[in-house]
């Protein structure tokens, strides 16, 4: 008997340890933390998207930056007359390859943008793959490696949208708009798309395994469809709500062959019964609900295994104090957990997440900028939350301790640069203000310290690109005379 008591005290114990480990899992998922990026300045419809771990990029209206340290350090790229930027869709589908497709859009100077630019070596060079103008009406886009994706849009001669794969990189597209299921619902699309009440989006796990999500603002409802052929045969799933009405849905996304993931659209849900997730492990043959989280709505989901996912939500009401701009993690057999809250450093202001995304279950990241209206101190920056296990690899001598300093901060005449370690040496130094645009350029040199003269730059706020032996780093400094 004493055996038998002893043995089920030691598995008590032994269940009660195994709880509190799986509570610390879920409070820091991976054992990584959250941490605050250099700040980049705000760009005009910016968007960011990650290859791996450490290469990344942030683009807008003609510019952009590139990182190749998980988002430590950051580079403005150039671009050749013919290969401007855009940010509509911005994919990076291995470690050298950038790739953005422009709707009807045009540049800063009115010049339209081409149809589809590239870069294999990280955004160093870029090349225009089509000069074919993305039609106004392409609603959505996926490219799942850098040859093969597939778009939804609105044919401007037939006004019929249509459903095409591309195995060219987005050179040609080839219709596949014969599936019956399909061909029902992508024939209600066009009349939607020109006044603002459907918002369509795809998503692809691989080249056979796509789900398409329709968001109405109307009364209708529209169901998740599901392709496990490459597009060619489409089957409708309908998320039930209340156990008996259908529910307007906002966004779908696959991880592997099997696991999707569905969000309900923020204006179906009753907004103080909380917002919740649908969850399939088996590619729609059973569906289940999570637990809600309340009062706050999705930005976007990043699904980082077959049952666990990241979400970005922010709360129904937003103010300088909130608390609502959240980092949350869910592990499809525990509850919603929030991980980090979403702030900046210094200055009384709140941040709107904007993107969240993860290549695997330990490196993601996010994007927030300050929104007019929620707050009461204009801020002129992008801010980049990553969330990461381990420091970067291509960090080399550098540590995440060791960024360089502006001097001072506000400057009205020189700006000295301080924080170079012992034999860094420092190639070049760029001034560039919040368009993008470089206003002051300097050589550099084997010193501890350099400047860079201010006094002809107008009043505003600048960045300082600075590339060393070492790095490279962005640092905001504001001038004033």
């Amino acid at each position: 008997m004493n055996i038998y008591r002893r043995f089920r005290y030691t598995f008590f114990l032994a269940f009660i340890a195994i709880l509190i480990f799986c509570s610390d899992l879920y409070a820091q998922p991976a054992g990584g933390k959250w941490t605050a990026m250099p700040l980049l300045p705000v760009l005009s419809k910016g968007h960011m998207v990650f290859a791996d771990s450490l290469v990344g990029y942030y683009i807008g209206v003609d510019t952009g930056y590139v990182t190749k340290t998980g988002g430590l350090t950051w580079t403005a790229m150039t671009f050749p007359p013919n290969a401007r930027p855009a940010p509509d869709f911005l994919f990076a589908p291995d470690h050298n390859t950038i790739m953005s497709f422009q709707k009807n859009t045009l540049d800063s100077n009115g010049v339209q943008f081409p149809g589809v630019i590239m870069s294999s070596d990280m955004g160093a060079t870029w090349s225009l793959i089509s000069n074919e103008v993305i039609p106004q009406f392409t609603e959505a886009l996926t490219m799942w490696t850098a040859k093969d994706g597939f778009r939804i849009w609105l044919d401007s001669k037939t006004l019929m949208d249509t459903c095409a794969i591309t195995h060219d990189g987005g050179k040609t597209f080839g219709d596949i708009r014969g599936d019956a299921t399909l061909e029902k619902y992508i024939s209600k699309l066009s009349n939607g798309s020109n006044n603002g009440n459907l918002s369509i989006q795809s998503n692809w796990s691989d080249a056979l395994h796509g789900v398409i999500a329709v968001a109405s603002k109307d009364a209708g409802a529209f169901p998740i469809l599901l392709t496990s052929d490459g597009g060619h045969t489409w089957t409708e799933h309908y998320m039930k709500y209340n156990g008996d009405s259908t529910l307007r849905l906002s966004t779908a996304y696959l991880y592997g062959s099997q696991s999707v993931w569905v969000t309900p659209s923020s204006t179906q849900t009753p907004p103080r019964e909380g917002y919740f997730l649908y969850y399939s492990p088996d590619f729609g043959a059973t569906w289940k609900t999570t637990d809600t989280l309340k009062s706050q709505f999705f930005i976007k989901l990043a699904p980082v295994s077959a049952t666990a996912s990241w979400a970005a939500v922010v709360g129904a009401n937003r103010n300088i104090a909130s608390t609502s701009n959240l980092i949350d993690y869910k592990d499809i057999s525990g509850p919603w957990n929030n991980v980090y809250t979403v702030r900046p450093a210094t200055g009384f202001y709140s941040l709107t997440i904007k993107d969240i995304q993860f290549i695997d279950s330990t490196h993601g990241w996010v994007l927030a900028i300050f929104v007019v209206g929620l707050g009461s101190t204009d801020d002129q920056y992008a801010h980049i939350f990553r969330f990461a296990t381990t420091a970067p690899d291509a960090v080399s001598s550098v540590t995440e301790n060791t960024h360089l300093r502006c001097v001072p901060n506000p400057a009205s005449e020189n700006v000295r640069i301080d924080g170079l370690s012992n034999g860094e040496i420092v190639k070049e130094v760029k001034l560039i203000n919040t368009l993008g645009k470089q206003c002051s350029y300097l050589m550099g040199s084997t010193g501890t310290a350099i400047e860079l003269d201010v006094r002809d730059q107008p009043n505003g706020c600048y960045f300082l690109t600075i590339t060393t032996s070492l790095r490279t780093e962005n640092i905001p400094v504001m001038v004033m005379h």
